[in-house]
Parts: structure tokens; sequence; C-alpha cells
């Protein structure tokens, strides 16, 4: 009966991201559908650089699940690289849900098995999110606050820094979590002390090599559609990219949905035109989503082959 209830389970959760995802593409479409200045930038792509920009977004999807791993291991948690990173890969699906919340339950409910405890996953899980966020609003942070923008954004970027890397502390997050665990969790279950310098450090340094891949996968979506795109206008894209995500995680929409077009078309119209912003940031979510799609796909066929052999072995 458990059994069948855990398959039940697992149907309601993907059918759930399936229609986010769904109503993303929708969304997306359908901005290039009404819109025939973005339909004519799309017919002078250069596919080259859009396949580099695919390739260098893959790549930033490794290390924060190497992060969340390393996490994972420092509060003892059974689990191994890869089938933490093909858990990692697979919650990015879950951010197209309203709440967030199935990030969460997509990256925990992966990795079950003997020893591996949800709460422990589960603030690790937090640890990463939060880590991710912080590092993106910092590096933003540092470029847009010497560019040519306005100061409202400047003013965005600073407070995003300032509300995404405070609860990364590490004093502070323990404080936090013991407070709001304190009548549910027993002493233990969660080794907080873990979370230190070398847990924190760790993360600024995986977590700013996967901001500077997907900085360069979305500037390479701007030079694939604006080849005569200065250096310093590519920088910028780089950045408001990152700006652009932590204010679209901020506001807890499915995906950014909104909130990142809006950004990245403040910061980059000035720079290379309206239309082609706007087309530059419709076309990373396309093909950011089809990445994470082929990424979840082959982090399945990791997941399950981990478990055949866990299964063997017992």
């Amino acid at each position: 009966m458990r059994k069948h209830w855990k398959s039940i389970a697992r149907m309601v959760v993907i059918l759930i991201v399936v229609i986010g995802l769904s109503l993303t593409l929708r969304d997306a479409l359908r901005e290039f559908s009404q819109d025939p200045a973005k339909r004519q930038l799309l017919l002078q792509i250069r596919w080259p650089a859009l396949a580099l920009a695919g390739c260098s977004y893959a790549l930033a999807l490794l290390p924060a699940g190497i992060y969340w791993f390393f996490v994972l291991r420092r509060f003892a948690v059974p689990v191994g690289l890869w089938p933490a990173v093909a858990a990692h890969v697979q919650g990015h699906l879950g951010k197209y849900v309203p709440g967030k919340a199935m990030v969460v339950v997509l990256r925990v409910g992966a990795i079950a098995g003997p020893g591996v405890r949800p709460l422990p996953a589960t603030v690790a899980v937090f640890i990463e999110t939060l880590t991710m966020m912080a590092t993106g609003g910092a590096l933003a942070g540092i470029v847009i606050a010497f560019a040519d923008v306005p100061g409202w954004l400047v003013a965005l970027a600073c407070g995003l820094v300032l509300s995404a890397s405070i609860p990364t502390i590490p004093p502070l997050f323990r404080a936090v979590v013991r407070i709001a665990n304190s009548r549910r969790a027993k002493p233990g279950d969660v080794p907080l002390e873990a979370y230190d310098g070398k847990t924190f450090a760790a993360g600024w340094f995986w977590m700013s090599l996967t901001w500077i891949l997907i900085g360069a996968a979305f500037a390479l979506i701007v030079y694939s559609l604006v080849p005569t795109a200065s250096g310093d206008d590519l920088l910028l894209a780089s950045a408001a990219m990152a700006l652009a995500v932590v204010a679209g995680f901020v506001s807890l929409l499915p995906g950014g949905a909104g909130v990142r077009e809006w950004i990245l078309a403040a910061v980059l119209a000035p720079r290379i035109g309206a239309a082609e912003a706007l087309t530059a940031a419709l076309l990373a979510r396309l093909l950011f989503l089809a990445v994470e799609l082929l990424a979840a796909a082959i982090a399945a066929a990791v997941l399950r082959r981990h478990r055949a052999a866990a299964g063997g072995e017992a």
C-alpha cells in the first residue's frame, strides 16, 4: 500500500512539473508569435554562437550540483557524487512550479534511500540555493555598480546582494534553522556546525563558476543576435542575467516569469535595442529550458542506473 501511494505521489509531482513547464513554454512562444521584430531577429541568428551558449549553460549546471553534494557530505548524508549531481539537475524543473517548493521535493526525493534523512538534505538545498543567489547578486552588483545604468538598477542590485547574502552567513543561518526546527527536530538531526566558514567559502567558489558559465551563455546569446555588441555590452549582459535570475527567484514566480525579461530589457535595451534585448531574454528562456529538459533526461537515466546498482548490491 505504501509503495502504491508513493507511485501516485510521484505521478502527481511529474504532472505538476509538466504543467509548469508547458505554461512557461507557451508564454515564451506567444511572445515571439505576436512580435514581427522578434521573429525577424530569429531569422538572422548565428547558430554556432547559440550552440556554444547551450553548451556553456549545460556546464553551468555542474558546479552547483557539486556544491550541493559537498554540503550533503558535510551533513553526513550518504550519497554519491553523480547521484547528487543528477538529483540537483532534476530539481531545476521544479522552479517552473509556483512557490519553488517543488525544487526541494524533486532533489530530496531523488536521493531518497537507506540512511538518507530528509531534513539534512532539505537544509542542504536551502544552503545551496541561497548561496547561489548571494553569489549571483554580488557578481551582478559589482559589474552594474560601475556601469552606465539607471540608479534604481544599482539600488536593486545592492538590495538583492544584501537580502540574499545575509541569510547565508554561517552563524546567522545556523541560528535561524535552530529556531525554525526547535519544536520538530531533535538535537543532532542536522549537524549545523558543519555549515562553517569552509562550507561557506566552497559555496562561493563553486557558485562563482556557475555564474561565470551562465553569464557566458547569455553573452553568447546576445552575440548570436547582435554581433556588433561590444565587449562591455556582453559583460553587462552577463551581469544583467545574474541580476534577473536572482530577482526572479525573490519574486517566487515560476521560473521568474516576466521579472527576468523586464530586468534584462531595462539593462540592455539602451545598449543593443529594445527588440534585441527582449528577443535575447526570451531566447535565453527557451534555450535554458531546452538544456534543462535534456539534462534532466540524462539525470533520470543516471539515477535509474544508480538505483538498479544499489538494488543489485542489496
